[in-house]
């Protein structure tokens, strides 16, 4: 018999340890204390063959400058070399900005480096480029490796206890893309993970966005209106760091707005909203009692209708057996308070993404 063809080997992942890496921090343009300007930071290993061929792509370049700069990635020497990459810093369109060469990327003994040129502090917002990624590709082996790492974020305690809101800032967050694609993700945790959900989700804008974690149960009442006996919200803000604010909410039912209140007071005001919903239980059961009596149809038509004049109550028998499961879940929210909001926290993640649908998007996390 012949012998079996040999199973071709696998070709090798020439970047399996970029892969690994994910992110590395280029140096701060300007800022006191840094490594020096010059300095050359080693991104990762490359197993690159001397004829493979390498496609490099900066992506984001015009995205992360809120004054529409730009950053170009072009090919060294002119535009001949296959493994040295300059990085330039453009104005927006139409301007008479001066293109400067601020950063050069380059493969030297399977090793990715890179290093800032001496035009780069001419322009402090060279600085932006860290909100990029760059994207390797050659042959099967693909990789896109982000230009700074996540800030350290460790789950934030909510404190309502000096008033209603609770705030949080990250740490200092240099740099920061435009804001407008700036994005937060929220992950609710509660001492014994008692059940909550978000609305709409929770993801939302950087700036000016919020989310609502809904507490507690929900209330499905008289014709089919649903609610949530408390609520958290969160809103976020972009400056020089982020900070998100968090808002503790109880919802009074039979009232459009949502009220809000200091956790110190939260317990008072529950047990004062118990009381006077078994008041207007009382008030209901003798209705009802007084409402069984009637023999008369047409004595009970108008017993109908005063009551609807006098309460806007349709359905007695409905709004009793709504009062109940009221008392049900806000007795609920009073014993399971101390869980459920005093000692909770929230894990925030906040990124960026670059690229667009058609060529690919990439997410920047600035801090997880």
């Amino acid at each position: 018999m012949p012998p079996k063809p040999a199973t071709p080997k696998k070709p090798a992942n020439a970047f399996a340890d970029l892969q690994k890496k994910k992110a590395v921090d280029i140096p701060v343009v300007g800022a006191e204390g840094e490594e020096p300007l010059d300095k050359v930071v080693q991104v990762g290993n490359v197993n690159l063959g001397p004829s493979d061929f390498l496609e490099v792509r900066l992506i984001g370049g015009d995205q992360v400058h809120k004054s529409k700069k730009v950053f170009e990635i072009r090919n060294g020497l002119g535009g001949t070399s296959l493994r040295d990459f300059e990085i330039f810093l453009t104005g927006p369109k139409d301007s008479n900005d001066q293109e400067l060469l601020v950063a050069k990327l380059w493969f030297d003994q399977k090793q990715m480096k890179f290093q800032w040129t001496d035009q780069a502090p001419k322009d402090p917002s060279c600085n932006y480029l860290r909100n990029c990624t760059i994207g390797l590709l050659t042959g099967a082996s693909a990789v896109d490796v982000k230009l700074r790492k996540p800030v350290k974020l460790e789950p934030i305690a909510l404190d309502f206890e000096k008033g209603a809101s609770g705030e949080t800032s990250a740490p200092k967050l240099d740099w920061l893309p435009d804001p407008s694609t700036v994005r937060v993700a929220v992950e609710f945790v509660t001492a014994k993970n008692l059940p909550n959900r978000f609305d709409p989700g929770n993801e939302f804008a950087g700036v000016k966005g919020s989310a609502n974690i809904l507490l507690g149960g929900e209330l499905i009442l008289a014709g089919g209106n649903r609610m949530h006996t408390s609520s958290i919200k969160l809103e976020s803000t972009v400056g020089r760091s982020m900070q998100v604010d968090a808002t503790l909410y109880v919802n009074y039912p039979g009232r459009g707005k949502k009220l809000y209140t200091p956790s110190r007071y939260v317990e008072k005001k529950l047990d004062s909203l118990l009381a006077e919903l078994n008041q207007n239980k009382s008030v209901l059961a003798n209705y009802l009692v007084a409402y069984s009596k009637i023999t008369d149809n047409k004595q009970k038509e108008l017993f109908n209708q005063n009551l609807l004049r006098q309460t806007g109550i349709v359905n007695l028998s409905q709004a009793i057996k709504d009062l109940d499961t009221m008392l049900n879940e806000y007795g609920k929210l009073k014993s399971q308070y101390v869980e459920q909001v005093k000692n909770s926290k929230i894990k925030v993640r906040i990124y960026h993404t670059v690229g667009d649908a058609a060529s690919g998007e990439y997410q920047v996390v600035l801090a997880e």
